[in-house]
């Protein structure tokens, strides 16, 4: 994993980031729907998101259904400290619950076949191939029996050309960031996605999926390096 997943000078001005990236409110969008189509909203639904930042996708999954429960886990407590703030209702009704904690600490004390949903945004392209393994495995487990993971990141397409034009658009609208410090601290993140250990490629990481038991494996909209992609337990 990188030594932060998102420095401090990112951390403190995650909004500013975030406008570089206009398409990613489509994509969060577009995984809330995905939830929503698969869980019989009828029923409680308990969801565990990973990465869940300042609660982006939080957000959506929870007005796009109405019986579900969120565990929110994020190891930045300045991330968790502004998704309290935003989502105070659905902590006070309890359907949301914020976590600070590495989620590879956190999810070996949650039980096998507990959890109907996982999801995440933006997160797991930055552990190493190994880590991503070992996650993948323990979001297995803990999924019930046509238990969904949904996430929205950065899989690398395997077109090289398209690859290369996407991370050239996507450093473009970092270098009109305001703050200069935060642009380059940006770039730098984008740079770092693609050290040979990090690097999540598209249909590796589909093939890996598989290996593990997933099921109806499917990749929804690409939007330059980002995509939504499925998987059925």
């Amino acid at each position: 994993m990188k030594k932060e997943i998102y420095p401090k000078t990112m951390s403190n001005d995650y909004d500013i980031v975030l406008k570089a990236y206009p398409e990613h409110y489509k994509l969060r969008k577009e995984v809330a729907e995905i939830i929503r189509t698969h869980i019989n909203d009828n029923t409680d639904t308990l969801i565990l998101e990973i990465g869940c930042g300042t609660g982006e996708t939080t957000k959506y999954i929870l007005t796009e259904t109405t019986k579900t429960k969120i565990i929110a886990v994020d190891k930045e407590k300045v991330m968790i400290d502004v998704l309290k703030t935003n989502l105070s209702e659905y902590i006070d009704n309890e359907r949301l619950l914020q976590i600070i904690e590495d989620i590879f600490n956190y999810i070996k004390k949650i039980g096998s076949l507990s959890i109907d949903c996982v999801t995440s945004s933006w997160t797991i392209h930055n552990f190493t191939r190994s880590q991503r393994t070992l996650l993948l495995h323990e979001i297995y487990r803990i999924l019930k029996p046509n238990g969904i993971f949904v996430n929205m990141d950065k899989y690398v397409a395997d077109d090289k050309n398209e690859e290369q034009k996407s991370l050239e658009k996507a450093i473009e609208n970092m270098r009109k960031m305001a703050d200069k410090k935060i642009s380059d601290t940006a770039i730098q993140h984008e740079k770092d996605d693609r050290h040979p250990n990090i690097i999540m490629k598209e249909q590796e990481a589909l093939s890996e999926m598989g290996k593990i038991g997933f099921k109806d494996i499917t990749s929804y909209t690409r939007i330059g390096r980002e995509i939504v992609v499925s998987g059925i337990k």
